[in-house]
């Protein structure tokens, strides 16, 4: 079963793991430093009332994200 999908796919609550980085090094490169990588597992908090930015929750923090970062990263439903 394959549930491949992006960030911006998910729905509040729903927990998803990390499967891909964008290939962009400039946009990777900052991924990677909020604490992004693959196999890390995420969580959609809430997200502003126009859908941009949204909250993300992840090894015990909390991150804002925009949509157009967002979705760059490929994720799995967990």
């Amino acid at each position: 079963m394959n549930n491949t999908l992006t960030l911006n796919d998910l729905k509040k609550g729903e927990w998803a793991k990390i499967t891909g980085l964008p290939a962009s090094v400039p946009v990777r490169r900052r991924i990677v430093s909020l604490g992004l990588t693959v196999n890390t597992e995420i969580c959609v908090l809430y997200s502003a009332p126009f859908g941009d930015p949204r909250a993300y929750y992840y090894r015990g923090t909390v991150m804002a994200l925009r949509r157009r970062d967002a979705g760059l990263i490929k994720a799995e439903l967990l």
